[in-house]
């Protein structure tokens, strides 16, 4: 293949991490439905079972999943967040459109609570959300640079 159209292909590589990041999280997250339709104690109310508690999961597919979906957005970060990229990292970070839904009363104090929950939620390789398959945080350098290290250009 020639430089020109290694660039060509590369200007997507940032969409295709992003699909399947997405995919990712639809694998872990998506795919089950709650049950729940009354609002938390957190002042909101969730569709998606894994943003209705902040207990460790039990079930080794939803610990496996979880883990995948971490792996695949550390890669992302780590293969497109400076050096000679195309499309660089600059943020990220978790929102959610509908969590809490917007009142009359007390929808602050919610908005405050939503970002306390999804802050603590998306803390990465926390043993209650990733069980056996968490990795040594000390070795990622290694594990997603090939041990070439964090290219800080």
């Amino acid at each position: 293949t020639n430089s020109f159209q290694a660039f060509q292909e590369f200007l997507y590589s940032s969409n295709f991490g992003a699909d399947v990041i997405q995919d990712r999280w639809r694998t872990f997250c998506g795919g089950e439905v709650s049950e729940t339709t009354s609002y938390d104690t957190a002042g909101f109310s969730s569709h998606l079972w894994c943003l209705e508690s902040l207990s460790a999961y039990t079930d080794d597919t939803k610990l496996k999943t979880r883990a995948w979906f971490e792996r695949s957005l550390i890669d992302y970060m780590y293969r497109h967040h400076a050096g000679s990229q195309a499309w660089k990292l600059f943020w990220i970070g978790a929102n959610s459109t509908t969590m809490p839904l917007p009142t009359d009363s007390g929808y602050d104090d919610r908005v405050e609570k939503a970002q306390a929950f999804l802050g603590d939620f998306m803390q990465l390789n926390q043993a209650k959300f990733v069980g056996d398959y968490a990795q040594e945080s000390d070795n990622w350098d290694d594990l997603y640079t090939g041990g070439g290290g964090w290219d800080e250009t």
